[in-house]
C-alpha cells in the first residue's frame, strides 16, 4: 500500500495481497466506473452533438457489480467456452503463418502493424462474426473508442475531437447493423448468442446493450492482445539469450506469455470505490474513497515473485500475476489472449529464428492512461523459414 495521493484524491494500492483482497471483496469495493470515463458533458458542444446521434453509453461488464455483473458475465461467457477457444487454435496458426508469408522477401518491419495488430482483430472478429474483409475498418473505428475510454479526447484539438466522435458513432452504427442482420439470420457467432439468449432467462438484451457489449469485446479482444504480443516480443528480444532459448525450447512459450503478462501487463491499473468504512493494509478508508489498483506494481511484488524484475522462463508461479485481473472481473477473454500469444510465439520462433530488435530504431511506447504497450516495434531478421520446413 503506497498510501493516499492528495493530487488524485485516491488511495494508491500497489501491494499484491492488498489488490487481491480488493478484487475479491465485491461487497466493500465497487467496480462501477472502474475505468474512470470522463463525462461527455464536459466536451465541446460540437462534439456532444455528434455523440448524441449515436446510442447512449452502456457500461461494460468490467464496470458492473453483482448481481448485474453475474447476469451479463454468464451470457458473455458463452462465447469463450473451452470448446470454442480450442477450436480457434488452427485459425490462429493459419493467420500467423499468413502474416509471415506477407513479409517474405523482407528483412525489416514494424511488427505492431505487420503482426501485432492484425492477428488479434481477426481472431476476435471471428468470435463475433465480423467478416474478414471488414477487420481493418473495424480496427480503425475501434481506435476512436479507445480514445473515449481513455478519457483523453479532451486533450485533442477540436478538429480531432470531432473526427473521433464521428468514428465512434460510425462504430456503433456498424455494430448495430450486425445486430440487425443476426436478428434476421442468426449464425454461430457470439453476436447471434447475445441476440438470441435471454438475460438470466428473463428478457432479451436491448439493441443498446448488445451494441455496447460487442464494442467492448471488440476493443478488449484486440487492444490488450496486441499490446501483449508486442511487449512480449520486446522483452524476449531485449535479452537475445531468451529468444535463442525459446527457439531451441518452444515448449517454454506458455511460461514466456505469463512472464510477459506479469512484467508488461496490457492494463496497468483499475479503479475501485469503497462502499463502506474498511481497513486495508493498515489504512482506514471511508465510504466513497477511490482506490487505484496498480497491477503493474503488484506484479513485481518481491513477497510473491522473487527477483521480480527478471523474466524467468522457469518461474514456478508465473501465472499468479494480476495481468488479467482476479476474482469475478478476471478477464473474460483470458483463454483467447493466452492462446493467441502462445501460438504467435511458437510460429515466430519456428519461422523467424533470427528475429531481433532493430539496433538503430528503438521501440516507441504508447502514452495511455490505463493501457500499456508499444506504438512501434521495429525488428529485423535474416530469413523467414518457409511453411513446409516447419509444418
Amino acid at each position: 500500500m503506497s498510501g493516499h495521493d492528495p493530487d488524485q484524491d485516491a488511495w494508491i494500492v500497489t501491494r499484491y495481497a492488498d489488490i487481491v483482497e480488493v478484487l475479491r471483496d465485491t461487497e466493500h469495493f465497487s467496480a462501477i466506473n472502474s475505468i474512470g470515463i470522463e463525462p461527455f458533458s464536459t466536451l465541446p458542444r460540437e462534439v456532444r452533438e455528434i455523440l448524441e446521434r449515436g446510442r447512449p453509453r452502456f457500461p461494460g461488464i468490467i464496470e458492473m457489480d453483482p448481481p448485474d455483473h453475474t447476469r451479463y458475465r454468464r451470457l458473455v461467457n458463452e462465447g469463450f467456452t473451452p470448446r470454442r477457444v480450442a477450436a480457434l487454435e488452427p485459425l490462429m496458426r493459419a493467420i500467423s503463418h499468413e502474416l509471415l508469408d506477407d513479409l517474405s522477401g523482407q528483412t525489416r518491419a514494424d511488427f505492431v502493424p505487420a503482426f501485432g495488430d492484425p492477428l488479434p482483430i481477426r481472431v476476435i472478429g471471428e468470435i463475433l462474426g465480423v467478416p474478414p474483409q471488414d477487420t481493418d475498418h473495424v480496427q480503425h473505428l475501434s481506435d476512436a473508442f479507445r480514445t473515449l475510454e481513455a478519457g483523453t479526447i479532451g486533450r485533442l484539438t477540436l478538429e480531432r475531437q470531432i473526427e473521433t466522435a464521428e468514428r465512434f458513432v460510425a462504430f456503433q452504427q456498424y455494430v448495430e447493423a450486425m445486430v440487425d442482420e443476426r436478428r434476421r439470420s442468426p449464425g454461430a457467432d457470439l453476436v447471434s448468442v447475445l441476440v438470441a439468449t435471454p438475460l438470466a432467462g428473463e428478457r432479451q438484451l436491448t439493441t443498446e446493450e448488445i451494441v455496447s457489449t460487442v464494442i467492448h469485446l471488440l476493443f478488449a479482444g484486440q487492444e490488450t492482445t496486441t499490446r501483449l504480443i508486442a511487449s512480449m516480443l520486446n522483452l524476449l528480444m531485449s535479452e537475445p539469450s531468451l529468444w535463442e532459448r525459446l527457439v531451441a525450447e518452444p515448449e517454454l512459450a506458455a511460461v514466456a506469455v505469463e512472464e510477459s503478462l506479469r512484467l508488461a501487463p496490457p492494463v496497468t491499473y483499475h479503479m475501485r470505490q469503497a462502499t463502506a468504512a474498511i481497513t486495508l493494509g493498515g489504512m482506514d478508508m471511508k465510504p466513497g474513497d477511490a482506490l487505484h489498483l496498480v497491477f503493474a506494481a503488484a506484479n513485481r511484488d518481491p513477497e510473491v515473485f522473487p527477483d521480480p524484475d527478471r523474466l524467468d522462463l522457469e518461474r514456478p508461479n508465473a501465472n499468479r500475476h494480476l495481468g488479467l485481473g482476479r476474482g469475478i472481473h478476471f478477464c473474460v477473454g483470458a483463454p483467447i489472449g493466452r492462446l493467441e500469444a502462445r501460438v504467435a510465439l511458437e510460429v515466430l520462433t519456428q519461422r523467424m529464428p533470427t528475429l531481433r530488435l532493430s539496433p538503430d530504431e528503438p521501440p516507441e511506447h504508447e502514452t495511455h492512461v490505463m493501457l500499456s504497450g508499444l506504438a512501434t516495434l521495429p525488428v529485423e531478421w535474416e530469413r523467414i523459414e518457409p511453411r513446409a520446413a516447419v509444418s
